[in-house]
């Protein structure tokens, strides 16, 4: 089934630019249907009637709801559209510096069974959050990425093109290509798998039209889920630092999550204030002892808690 879609950054909401190789990217689904969905807000007026009693008369929609997922994998020459998208919001100017995500607009378009053309197009949606993840078995070596869709105006009359294949990416980050520090320290040699999500608090506000004409930004929650090798009980004993403060418990810098493509392409995410928030160890005595952790970066003033930078973006 032939099916394309591109996702174009939007410099006013609900208004779609030209798409350029600078504000918009064409997804490599692989086989994964993108799961957006345009679904009416639906209400019933229930009437006394003769001869019925109580019951449905009239039902209509004057509000739609737009959400769904994007599942891809992360390359480098779309790094950068991520990074000004979903990846870190973008902080305003002094003294408020509010923090504030862009709108995209989303075009699909799909042949039928029937050979027939099909096409939507989502203007003023917003990506409310992502995971990131990868892992040790040979199938989870390319780096997934997944991105939560909401809000959106619906256009049902427009056309949209099928992409030239040379618009694919190639530059794929893989899991050997992955490092995961701690405090400055190393630990690639000991993680088998990894996940780093990031929620972004993001209320739509529907006033009087169909979709939701502007969105509230209320902040963001990142996270990390590790899986990783009892190495060492040093981890153990940070974690329970909590006990006694927090101070004794976060790692406050030198913290990241890098991804190297190369050695002039590389993706960065830099953590604050990191404290195991969780850690649940296995000590099966026939196999090897594993520990789950789940990492939190909190708020640092200098550098707040989560920030990506790419080197070389294409």
């Amino acid at each position: 089934m032939r099916q394309w879609l591109q996702l174009i950054k939007e410099d006013t909401p609900g208004t779609t630019p030209t798409a350029d190789a600078n504000n918009s990217i064409w997804i490599d689904m692989e086989e994964t249907d993108p799961a957006i969905n345009l679904v009416p807000t639906m209400f019933q007026i229930r009437s006394a009637l003769p001869k019925r009693g109580v019951t449905n008369r009239i039902a209509g929609s004057s509000q739609d709801s737009i959400n769904g997922s994007i599942a891809t994998a992360l390359y480098h020459e779309q790094a950068d559209f991520w990074k000004s998208t979903v990846f870190e919001p973008a902080l305003g100017a002094s003294p408020l510096y509010l923090p504030s995500l862009p709108t995209v607009t989303i075009n699909r378009g799909w042949v039928d069974d029937g050979g027939t053309a099909r096409y939507e197009q989502y203007k003023r949606c917003l990506f409310s959050g992502f995971t990131l993840n990868g892992s040790n078995e040979g199938t989870g070596a390319p780096i997934r990425l997944s991105v939560n869709i909401i809000g959106g105006e619906f256009n049902g009359s427009a056309t949209i093109s099928p992409p030239a294949c040379t618009v694919f990416p190639t530059e794929l980050y893989l899991w050997s290509m992955c490092d995961f520090e701690l405090n400055n320290t190393s630990i690639k040699s000991y993680v088998r798998s990894l996940s780093l999500s990031v929620t972004h608090n993001v209320t739509p506000r529907y006033h009087m039209n169909r979709f939701p004409d502007s969105y509230g930004y209320h902040g963001w929650n990142p996270s990390f889920s590790v899986g990783m090798d009892m190495f060492s009980h040093d981890y153990r004993t940070q974690y329970l630092d909590i006990r006694t403060a927090f101070d004794d418990a976060i790692y406050a810098s030198n913290n990241s999550f890098v991804l190297t493509y190369d050695v002039d392409k590389i993706v960065t995410f830099d953590f604050y204030n990191a404290m195991f928030s969780a850690l649940d160890p296995q000590r099966p005595p026939g196999s090897d002892h594993t520990q789950s952790a789940t990492i939190v970066p909190f708020f640092d003033c200098t550098n707040l808690d989560l920030t990506c930078t790419i080197t070389n973006p294409a």
